[in-house]
């Protein structure tokens, strides 16, 4: 799963998260776009690693390697760091969901996380989140 999000029009401003889940043949799965409320770039990166990690385990689909450009939330989703407390219930719903799931964390270039940073550019402008899904694995 990669997640990524953009905070546009400043920050903090408005902006948008967007995520791919792919199977593990690297086939793209499901991609997620969505607005956020008015927020800073932590808020927005720590709600796009939640969303994706709340669909994940709805859906079952196995172990997970969860990829993300925030190397803050990469470290807060896997203990090693402490969060701003402003978000220490999302970043401790995802750490409830990381020791369930038990996914691989791992932080990743910009760069190569283009898809989920097109997702979440997008993502500021809908109106509404939209989910895209191949049910076929």
């Amino acid at each position: 799963m990669e997640t990524h999000l953009i905070p546009l029009r400043g920050n903090p401003g408005r902006a948008g998260i967007g995520g791919v889940i792919r199977d593990h043949f690297a086939n793209i799965f499901m991609t997620f776009s969505g607005p956020l409320e008015d927020c800073d770039a932590n808020e927005a990166e720590v709600s796009a690693l939640l969303f994706g990690l709340q669909w994940y385990a709805l859906n079952d689909l196995g172990p997970l390697i969860a990829e993300g450009d925030s190397s803050n939330t990469i470290a807060w989703a896997g203990n090693k760091a402490c969060g701003p407390w402003c978000l220490a219930f999302k970043i401790d719903e995802i750490k409830d969901f990381v020791a369930s799931i038990r996914p691989v964390l791992k932080h990743t270039r910009k760069s190569g996380n283009d898809i989920a940073d097109g997702l979440a550019k997008d993502g500021v402008d809908r109106d509404s989140l939209l989910l895209s899904s191949n049910t076929v694995l």
